[in-house]
């Protein structure tokens, strides 16, 4: 019995040309976003022409009006699944191309997207710091650095609210961030409790941060979540990413660690912030934990810095920094996957990436937050933190 018949098999050169047929057709219904695998190529020139390439099918699709199929096709299949409004399928928020401002151009590692956490971060020998240059105060940051006398307040002053927040009216804080929101949102979700007098939102996106608008569109995400939502206060905890070059408004190269990158990113945390304080009365700003590789601990260090000395342009009536490292692994103190309770009791807080917290870490280290929010607000019934037992 014959199991094959050469009438009903293929040669390598049919295969070949099915293949490349299917991958034209392909790549012509998916032109839009075919620059997206193409930016993760590792060496650069190669990625140049790549890109290049795709630009061209781009552009053949657009004359043959056959680049809105895909989409349409796609758009049409999440619309009747419900899965529009899932962060993972909407497309508004993610790989903003004509975002040059966050174009990545890292020489040693493939960013677009980078991996939800650098791993290793080569060593710079860059130029110091140069004191940067007095800027230009935004209007909201004007108006809350401005002393206040008598009874003219700013604004968004805690102190100007009447809210008294209780388990039938609870204070809603949105806590937003990179992939480490996970745990922290998690854990500060926990703290708080069910029911209580503070109820907590977290969106956490890997691989986000203040200079990733090109792959995360941040500014976009909150205004329709303020629009949508009305919160009290919100925290925000990005930074694990954002240790790479990138290029400015005119496609100039910025190089990690130098002036010009510093001016650059503290405009991004900025403009993060001051979109915050126009929509909710406080901002906590969480800062970076301590983690288990020590050149990646190291860039860490210099990112929380910097963060650090643009929460202090704020009034403290509106932005707080939250330390995450004063908690865990406690101030002064070497990275450690584990803490030893009051009780005796060792507790894992960091989880085997050495990186991330695991969500009673981020119980724990979200004390400082909810500390501060029961300071800053009125309460009926004062929250009770729910601590790790």
């Amino acid at each position: 019995m014959k199991f094959f018949n050469r009438n009903d098999s293929y040669s390598p050169n049919h295969v070949i040309a099915a293949f490349i047929l299917c991958f034209s057709l392909s790549a012509l219904l998916s032109a839009r976003t075919l620059w997206i695998p193409a930016s993760r190529i590792v060496n650069l020139h190669l990625r140049a022409i790549v890109l290049s390439v795709c630009d061209a099918v781009a552009s053949v699709s657009s004359v043959a009006h056959i680049d809105s199929l895909q989409p349409s096709v796609r758009s049409f299949f999440l619309d009747l699944t419900g899965l529009s409004e899932h962060l993972s399928w909407d497309s508004r928020y993610y790989n903003k191309r004509a975002e040059r401002t966050v174009a990545v151009i890292e020489e040693q590692s493939p960013v677009v997207p980078p991996p939800p956490l650098i791993e290793e971060i080569q060593a710079v020998g860059e130029t110091p710091l140069a004191e940067e240059a007095p800027q230009e105060i935004h209007p909201v940051r004007q108006n809350v650095l401005t002393q206040t006398t008598g009874t003219t307040k700013s604004i968004n002053d805690p102190s100007s609210r009447s809210s008294i927040y209780s388990s039938s009216n609870p204070l809603e804080i949105f806590f937003f961030g990179d992939s480490q929101v996970f745990s922290l949102g998690s854990g500060l979700t926990r703290l708080v409790g069910k029911g209580g007098p503070v109820k907590v939102d977290y969106l956490a996106v890997h691989s986000s941060g203040f200079i990733r608008s090109d792959y995360f569109d941040w500014p976009s995400k909150l205004l329709d979540t303020f629009k949508d939502r009305h919160y009290a206060s919100c925290a925000v905890m990005m930074g694990m990413n954002d240790y790479q070059s990138f290029r400015d408004e005119t496609g100039t190269i910025l190089k990690k660690h130098t002036p010009s990158w510093e001016h650059a990113y503290r405009e991004r945390c900025r403009s993060i912030i001051d979109l915050a304080l126009s929509e909710v009365v406080h901002v906590y700003w969480i800062g970076m934990p301590r983690v288990k590789n020590r050149v990646y601990d190291e860039s860490l260090r210099y990112i929380d810095s910097v963060q650090a000395s643009v929460a202090e342009e704020y009034s403290p009536n509106l932005v707080t920094r939250i330390s995450l490292s004063d908690s865990i692994p406690g101030s002064g103190k070497e990275y450690s996957q584990t803490i030893v309770l009051d009780g005796g009791q060792t507790i894992r807080v960091m989880s085997d990436d050495g990186s991330h917290f695991t969500v009673e870490g981020g119980q724990l280290a979200m004390r400082g937050l909810f500390d501060n929010l029961v300071q800053d607000f009125s309460f009926a019934e004062l929250p009770v933190a729910n601590l790790p037992q």
